[in-house]
């Protein structure tokens, strides 16, 4: 595997724990420590990653995406034997879809490429280099075109088939990453995940035909029913605009349904997922089902839920939730078995598939992949860091601020943390996170440990920590990678503009000054650049700024131009407002290949 960390930003809104592997899950989670289910089953000493769990059409056997490994696993879909297992050609692969019996595309979210492999001899077919973050695919039945989510991008490539060459690109909204096409083939659907709506594309003309704005973010999931009347997508809805007293000031787990009877006006209602002491963190993968009814996998506290269907008229006030089960630990991908009988749910950190029953939901049996033999001493830390244990109440998990060691995009109000700051930016955690001492916006800790336990009391209102866990929390954020840069060149090489835009820094504009050492900044000096009421702030490091917006302590500017132009009326960042446009150009081409 060829994982690329880098040194991140302080952090200010999350909160996470560990043990060293191999440890026993039912001994970190228990029912003590939040009111959902704890999880009773051994965490491995090393996972695959199962994420993502596709059927050959003839439903002979089933695919799984192992991101850990950077491989692909054909399973048979009878016995779930393994058929064999062969490379992604790629970094962290996310998902997959067949373009026929024995052929399937892989996207490579962290090596930014889409791969197509022959199934039967484990043959590279075709790849092709595609930054930005693809994170799903989806092939039109009968098409000779596949479509791809960029994330970084926020945009939607269009491939040929079988060749994978660009067909076209087409903007949609922010972080696009989970597709579902309509039953006709006629609308492609993109989840735009941090930006809380789902764009509908004409998938004749290529263009965006439509914006369908939600009440959520972090929308990980989205499927469309069999008669293609109804778009499904699974999100959380930030309570960002109060100030965090409780724990349930943060976020509600949700289900959206859009209506698509009238394609020229869809219509979206919430369907809540927490109910009675019964939360859902983090709604991960759904399908629909037969029956009219939706599945869906919460990654927070390791279940397959089963959806009531239609939501009633109140929904957000009425529990959509009809069954639990629970699965192996992190489930994010569940796909529904050719014949409909069948849900297979692909847990992560569990290193498993669980197949349920399509009606009842009930456990059918469990397939355990064979672990890889090198142990990750980072996976109890990761797993912890996306599990709602440490949550009172168990609604959200510091995934949910923090999405795969990302930002929610969010400005929080925090009542823990005493230093006069109104409203505070998400920051990245990925990347060694614990080098850029001091942390918060304020600089006010010192000490990464202390720093977590300080969230994990203050924020998440949970029980104070012992000092393993939160020494393995640094372990699992040390090893959070950032994935290849899309703004440089294929080979990873820098462009003559940011060349010129890296002399500007270090020279005329000043950057440097503050944004010191390899990393640009996180070195412990502090700054202020007039937008705090002249109160100093920890200057943050760049690496990664790119994949970072909005910025500012307060996400007050959603772009870097922005933090240069409209927010920099004092001229106090640097004496970057010296520069010519043609030099701020360069400029901020450095920073995007930073």
């Amino acid at each position: 595997m060829n994982r690329r960390p880098f040194p991140s930003r302080g952090s200010s809104a999350f909160a996470i724990t560990a043990l060293l592997a191999p440890v026993f899950l039912s001994g970190l989670v228990t029912a003590a420590d939040h009111a959902s289910p704890s999880v009773g089953t051994d965490l491995p000493s090393a996972t695959r990653g199962p994420v993502n769990v596709a059927f050959t059409p003839n439903g002979k056997w089933a695919l799984v995406a192992e991101s850990d490994n950077d491989t692909l696993a054909v399973l048979d879909a009878v016995t779930g034997s393994l058929v064999r297992r062969m490379p992604a050609h790629g970094d962290q692969p996310s998902a997959v879809a067949c373009d026929g019996e024995v052929s399937a595309l892989v996207t490579n979210v962290f090596s930014g490429s889409v791969t197509r492999m022959d199934l039967v001899t484990g043959r590279l077919l075709a790849v092709q280099n595609l930054p930005g973050g693809p994170t799903d695919v989806v092939i039109a039945a009968g098409e000779k075109q596949a479509f791809v989510s960029l994330s970084q991008l926020n945009e939607i490539a269009v491939l040929d088939l079988p060749s994978l060459a660009v067909k076209s690109r087409i903007p949609v909204g922010q972080r696009p990453r989970a597709l579902a096409l309509t039953p006709d083939g006629k609308t492609l659907l993109a989840a735009n995940f941090q930006g809380g709506s789902v764009s509908m594309i004409d998938t004749t003309i290529l263009k965006e035909r439509t914006r369908v704005p939600l009440r959520g973010v972090n929308l990980r999931g989205l499927t469309v029913s069999a008669d293609g009347k109804s778009a499904w997508v699974t999100g959380q809805v930030p309570i960002e605009t109060r100030v965090t007293w409780m724990a349930n000031d943060v976020w509600v787990n949700t289900v959206f349904r859009i209506d698509l009877t009238d394609p020229a006006a869809p219509t979206a209602s919430d369907g809540r997922l927490d109910f009675v002491k019964q939360p859902a963190p983090d709604p991960d993968g759904i399908a629909a089902l037969p029956d009219g009814r939706i599945a869906l996998a919460a990654s927070g506290s390791d279940e397959a839920l089963l959806i009531r269907s239609p939501l009633s008229d109140n929904a957000y006030m009425t529990p959509a939730v009809a069954q639990r089960t629970t699965v192996g630990a992190h489930p994010r991908g569940i796909a529904l078995a050719p014949g409909g009988k069948q849900l297979w749910v692909a847990s992560e950190l569990g290193n498993s598939l669980s197949i349920l029953d399509a009606t009842t939901l009930k456990l059918v049996r469990r397939i355990e992949l064979d672990a890889p033999a090198k142990p990750d001493p980072s996976l109890p830390g990761r797993y912890l860091f996306a599990n709602n244990g440490m949550t009172a109440g168990g609604q959200f998990t510091c995934n949910s601020c923090h999405p795969q060691g990302g930002s929610d995009g969010l400005a929080w109000e925090f009542v823990h943390v005493p230093d006069e700051l109104t409203a505070r930016n998400t920051r990245f955690l990925r990347g060694a996170v614990t080098r850029t001492a001091p942390f918060r916006w304020s600089g006010r800790e010192r000490e990464v440990e202390l720093f977590l336990q300080d969230e994990i009391s203050g924020l998440m209102h949970g029980k104070e920590q012992p000092a393993e866990r939160l020494h393995a929390l640094r372990i699992a954020l040390e090893r959070m990678p950032l994935p290849a840069n899309p703004y440089r060149t294929v080979d990873g090489a820098v462009t003559p503009s940011a060349l010129r835009g890296q002399a500007l820094f270090e020279g005329k504009a000043g950057c440097v000054s503050c944004h010191s050492g390899s990393e640009r900044g996180g070195a412990g000096l502090a700054g202020e650049v007039g937008t705090s009421g002249g109160r100093t702030l920890d200057v943050p490091h760049l690496r990664g700024v790119y994949d970072s917006a909005p910025y500012l302590h307060d996400a007050r500017a959603k772009s870097l131009e922005e933090v240069f132009g409209r927010w920099n009326k004092q001229g106090k960042h640097g004496k970057a407002h010296i520069l010519a446009p043609e030099e701020l150009t360069d400029l901020l081409r450095y920073l995007r290949e930073l």
